[in-house]
């Protein structure tokens, strides 16, 4: 099981605009970032590994990031995804 970076199409613009790497490693559109990112879970999946998406939102991210002054990058993406998505799945959610 594998927890990785998830966004809301009404949230897309603004997290590729806030994040450090935003223009640089996001599509232009939610559209293409959603194949891209469904094409990687089912490529994952048949590898064996579970992708379980984790919703990013952006204020929460960019709060967290401002308060432990840290990157708003592909790395702390991540570990944020990560840490919340182990947190939920102990909880049950």
């Amino acid at each position: 099981m594998h927890f990785e970076p998830w966004y809301r199409r009404e949230e897309y613009a603004l997290i590729r605009e806030i994040m450090d790497d935003g223009k640089d490693t996001f599509p232009l559109s939610f559209d293409e970032w959603e194949r891209n990112a469904e094409n990687e879970r089912a490529s994952a999946k048949l590898e064996g590994t579970i992708i379980i998406p984790v919703i990013i939102a952006p204020d929460e991210f960019s709060s967290f990031c401002n308060k432990w002054k840290i990157p708003l990058n592909k790395t702390t993406r991540a570990e944020f995804a990560n840490s919340r998505g182990a947190a939920s799945h102990s909880m049950g959610m």
